[in-house]
């Protein structure tokens, strides 16, 4: 490796507080796109439960095959 190219950075002050900051800042940013992808799935879930729904209450028989048979 070339002697320029492999550096390390101090820690600073200055590099402490910028770490802080993204740190501040990237929290709720990701806490926020985790809730996007969970309610983006519980939409989805919503959607299949519903359309099983209506295909199960427009076939013939929407009863058949549930419960007991009765006498």
């Amino acid at each position: 490796m070339d002697k320029d190219k492999a550096r390390i950075i101090a820690p600073t002050t200055e590099r402490w507080v910028l770490e802080v900051y993204r740190t501040i800042i990237e929290t709720p940013q990701d806490i926020a796109w985790m809730l996007l992808a969970f309610f983006a799935a519980a939409l989805l879930a919503y959607v299949v439960v519903r359309l099983s729904e209506l295909k199960r209450a427009t076939s013939p028989n929407p009863r058949a095959g549930l419960g007991p048979p009765s006498t």
